[in-house]
């Protein structure tokens, strides 16, 4: 079935530069949320040995326990980013990561607490990957290693506030122990928020070619191409319908031309 001008226009033209840096800085907050919420702990030392009396290896078990799961949640978490997508993906590991904090900022009984580090840890390394594939269906050519600095800059700029959190947030550290865990869960519910935004954007231009097939109208003489999708990932094929490679080289080559006749097969060049 031969596609419509619209749709092999959609494959080949990439989305206007406003929607994609504009999905860049919505995930980028979420990635801010995520370090941000990680960091919070480091801060707080010493109002969690003053004000609830916990030990130097509870402190550490806070941070630790995040790592625990993801030995093996991020490859789980990477092929439900195959599965599902990285809009879906991106939205619902944050949220996770979300109610990670909340729980975390619940309660004073240390148990309480690592509950909440551990459900944030299931979520939070997951969210970067389904990020940076996110990035990579939004970007690419030269604008792609930019885009991948401006994200981890702003997520470090996370980590930062995080760290210096007891100067610039003072206020909420000398009233308890709680408070600063309040503020990393409305900022990780910013972050929340830019997920959204992303989830509900348009879908990327590399994403959205997964689903559609485009071939060439009967008698062209360039390659027919599709992209088929499946729930455990994307296959492509280039078949060629000339007896000619569209390939300068090959062309040149007469020996090349019996590679090139129908039903041949030859790998999608990347754009």
């Amino acid at each position: 079935m031969t596609s419509t001008p619209d749709r092999a226009a959609a494959l080949k033209s990439p989305p206007p530069a406003t929607w994609r840096w504009g999905v860049l800085v919505a995930i980028s907050l979420a990635m801010f949320g995520n370090y941000y919420v990680y960091d919070s702990v480091g801060p707080l030392a010493d109002n969690l040995q003053r004000l609830l009396g916990f030990t130097d290896t509870q402190i550490g078990t806070l941070n630790a326990i995040y790592s625990f799961p993801n030995v093996v949640m991020v490859l789980v978490g990477g092929i439900i980013v195959d599965r599902v997508g990285t809009r879906l993906a991106t939205l619902g590991f944050s949220v996770l990561c979300l109610v990670g904090a909340l729980v975390t900022a619940l309660s004073p009984w240390f148990p309480v607490m690592a509950a909440g580090r551990l459900l944030f840890g299931l979520g939070a390394e997951s969210m970067i990957v389904a990020v940076t594939v996110a990035i990579g269906q939004w970007f690419f050519g030269r604008a792609l290693g930019f885009a991948f600095g401006v994200n981890l800059s702003i997520a470090r700029a996370g980590s930062y506030a995080a760290d210096m959190s007891t100067t610039w947030a003072k206020p909420f550290y000398d009233a308890g122990w709680q408070q600063p865990l309040w503020l990393a869960t409305a900022l990780m519910g910013v972050g929340v928020a830019g997920a959204a935004r992303t989830s509900a954007s348009s879908a990327a231009p590399r994403a959205a070619s997964t689903s559609t097939s485009h071939r060439r109208p009967t008698g062209s003489s360039g390659p027919t191409c599709g992209v088929s999708t499946g729930r455990t990932g994307t296959s492509s094929g280039c078949v060629s319908r000339s007896t000619r490679s569209s390939f300068p080289s090959a062309a040149r080559s007469p020996s090349s031309t019996s590679s090139t006749r129908t039903g041949s097969r030859c790998r999608t060049r990347a754009r």
